[in-house]
C-alpha cells in the first residue's frame, strides 16, 4: 500500500503538472500497455518460472514493487483501466490465484483512488494549482 500511495501522488500531481497535450499523448500509450500486461501476464509468468524456479526472488519483488508505483502513478494520473493494469502486473510477478490477485488489485485501486482524490481537493482548495508551477 505505500508504494501505491507514493504512485498515485506523483501521477496526480503529473496530471496537475503537465500541459493538457501530454495527457492526450500518454493515456493511449497507458492503455495499450495495460491490455498488453493482461494479455501476456500468464505467459511472462510461465517464461519466469521456467527460468528462475524461485517463486520468491529478489528481482520478482523488486519488479512487482515498480511495477505497482508505476500503476499507482497510472491510477493517479488517469485512473481508467488502473485495475487492468495492475491485474497484469501482479498476474505475470505474483504466483497466488487470480481471486487473490483480484483482491489485492480492489484494494490497491482503492488507496490510489482515495490518494488521488484528497490531492485533487487539497489543490483545488489551495486554489487552483497554487501548489504546482506550470
Amino acid at each position: 500500500m505505500p508504494v501505491s500511495f507514493l504512485g498515485a501522488v506523483s501521477g496526480a500531481i503529473l496530471l496537475l503538472w503537465l500541459p493538457e497535450s501530454a495527457f492526450d499523448a500518454i493515456v493511449p500509450a497507458l492503455i495499450a500497455l495495460a491490455v498488453l500486461l493482461v494479455i501476456l501476464g500468464p505467459r511472462l509468468q510461465g517464461w519466469a518460472a521456467a527460468r528462475h524456479p524461485d517463486h520468491d526472488s529478489t528481482g520478482r519483488r523488486l519488479l512487482l514493487i515498480a511495477g505497482v508505483f508505476v500503476a499507482g502513478v497510472y491510477g493517479g494520473y488517469f485512473g481508467a483501466a488502473q485495475g487492468v493494469f495492475l491485474m497484469g502486473v501482479m498476474s505475470a510477478l505474483m504466483t497466488i490465484s487470480l481471486q487473490r490477485i483480484n483482491g489485492l488489485k480492489n484494494v490497491l485501486g482503492t488507496v490510489v483512488n482515495a490518494v488521488a482524490a484528497v490531492t485533487f481537493i487539497l489543490v483545488a482548495h489551495s486554489g487552483s494549482t497554487g501548489l504546482l508551477p506550470r
